[in-house]
């Protein structure tokens, strides 16, 4: 399998979303990518801990996107932006003013764009320690954590992969504690493939997803692949700390705690996620 886009073809990136917009990094995103590292959260249950924090480490990384975009063609770190819509009710005046001759339409076009916030990052990058293979990931500040843009933005990566780009399969790796990355991963379509090392460093959990899977689960609902990923890790104990005096419902509902924090905040019922957001 090659990391490139197909012969001829040249895309930029997976599409942005209503919610999520998606775009490449450039030395101007510098104080973004400090900011997300200087959160201890975003940090804790990484497996490929870098100081970006550093003014020069967080330049060079930028500086080495440019050359992933230019060589892998599809592939490389996205910033992703969450997107709100403009105020309904200061929509409605702004247009009466328009067609009243008060206001200029161009600010009409501007109002309409709403507000957008940066909130991390996808990926699709080349395993450096697996030739061939290439690897989702994402990384958000807890401000977007239980607002869904994980799913939506891992739903755009995969169908940039599996359809713009053709490639036949994709794999994820997380710390093998972060029980809501692994629920995130398995309603995605994502099976686990082991644990081994990452990148020559700590031990990680690893995932794979194959095209032809992806193209049997993707019409399915996502309440019913969010609960089939939490039934399968509550069934296998797969979490440091999961209380094994607890019936397979009990564990199911801990775990279930953890994953609505990342998708849907109005529905968890703990105050704060027990762990951070996916940072695979």
């Amino acid at each position: 399998m090659s990391a490139a886009a197909p012969p001829g073809a040249h895309p930029s990136g997976p599409a942005s979303t209503p919610r999520l917009g998606l775009r490449r990094f450039t030395a101007a995103d510098l104080p973004e990518v400090m900011a997300l590292h200087r959160d201890p959260r975003v940090r804790a249950l990484l497996v490929d801990d870098h100081a970006l924090e550093q003014p020069a480490l967080a330049m060079r990384f930028l500086q080495g996107l440019q050359a992933v975009y230019h060589r892998h063609p599809g592939l490389g770190i996205w910033r992703a932006e969450r997107r709100r819509p403009a105020d309904a009710a200061a929509l409605a005046a702004a247009e009466a003013e328009v067609a009243a001759g008060e206001l200029a339409p161009e600010a009409l076009d501007w109002l309409r764009r709403g507000d957008a916030a940066f909130a991390g990052w996808f990926s699709l990058m080349p395993m450096s320690a697996q030739p061939g293979r290439v690897e989702i990931g994402c990384r958000l500040l807890p401000a977007a954590w239980g607002t869904g843009l994980v799913l939506e933005g891992g739903t755009a990566l995969i169908e940039h992969a599996f359809g713009t780009l053709a490639l036949p399969e994709l794999w994820a790796a997380c710390h093998p504690g972060h029980r809501p990355v692994q629920a995130v991963l398995r309603t995605l379509g994502f099976e686990p493939a082991g644990h081994a090392a990452y990148e020559g460093q700590a031990d990680a959990a690893h995932f794979h997803l194959a095209a032809p899977r992806w193209q049997a689960l993707r019409t399915q609902p996502l309440r019913q692949r969010q609960r089939a990923a939490v039934r399968a890790l509550a069934g296998r104990h797969s979490w440091p700390g999961a209380d094994p005096q607890l019936p397979a419902a009990g564990r199911a509902g801990e775990l279930a705690d953890d994953v609505q924090h990342l998708t849907h905040p109005r529905r968890a019922t703990a105050a704060q996620p027990r762990h951070p957001g996916p940072t695979p």
